[in-house]
């Protein structure tokens, strides 16, 4: 049972990413075929260049390294934020299951966490965390670098694609790791508090028989 539950996960997740990869690539292609383009003046042989611009995301964080690498903060970035979004999401569907919350109420989480991911590590990576988005904004500027009309290359890289791409992976896999470990403590704690509430119960219940065969 747990193996087939396992298996059947998997082959979720694995749909899941194939899904969002492809609704990327479809928004990829109709925002190649909704492009403006504008010649670049004075430019023999004619070139033009695309609005808006190409580089939509670029790792902010480039421009206040001043072109030095910076690999290490943008995979931080990325796992960090991925495993704080995914801890905070498993917690709202515990809430939601275990605690019974109302689904809007216990939902409430999940945007707040988005903005304080984004506030924290805007400024580094651009907090995407999410590999199909990153996937295709990559794909974009490097097929369309030649009609930017401010840079003449690519600001991709391959070691910032991996960032980008299985950051948020190995975010959301510690994430997910850390979840399991404190649900079973708090699962944990709530078996000793119920076990002692019991056992209070059980004493009581004895003192009141012993005090009415006292009575008597």
């Amino acid at each position: 049972t747990q193996q087939r539950k396992y298996v059947a996960n998997l082959c979720y997740l694995i749909l899941l990413v194939i899904a969002q990869v492809l609704g990327a690539g479809f928004a990829l292609a109709f925002g190649f075929l909704l492009r403006v383009s504008l010649p670049v003046p004075n430019s023999i042989p004619q070139k033009y260049y695309f609005i808006p611009d190409v580089k939509g995301m670029v790792p902010p964080i480039l421009e206040s390294a001043d072109g030095y690498p910076a690999f290490g903060q943008v995979m931080l970035a990325e796992i960090i934020g991925g495993m704080i979004f995914t801890m905070t999401v498993l917690y709202c569907k515990r809430f939601q299951y275990h605690y019974r919350y109302d689904r809007v109420v216990s939902a409430i989480p999940i945007p707040i966490a988005l903005i304080g991911i984004y506030q924290t590590f805007g400024e580094i990576s651009g907090s995407d965390l999410n590999p199909a988005t990153a996937l295709a904004s990559i794909v974009w500027q490097n097929l369309t670098y030649m009609y930017d009309k401010n840079g003449k290359w690519s600001q991709w890289t391959y070691e910032y694609a991996i960032c980008y791409i299985l950051g948020p992976f190995i975010g959301a896999w510690q994430g997910g790791h850390l979840f399991n470990l404190l649900v079973r403590y708090e699962d944990a704690m709530d078996k000793d508090t119920l076990e002692a509430q019991r056992n209070k119960s059980h004493k009581a219940a004895t003192d009141d028989e012993i005090d009415d065969a006292s009575s008597f």
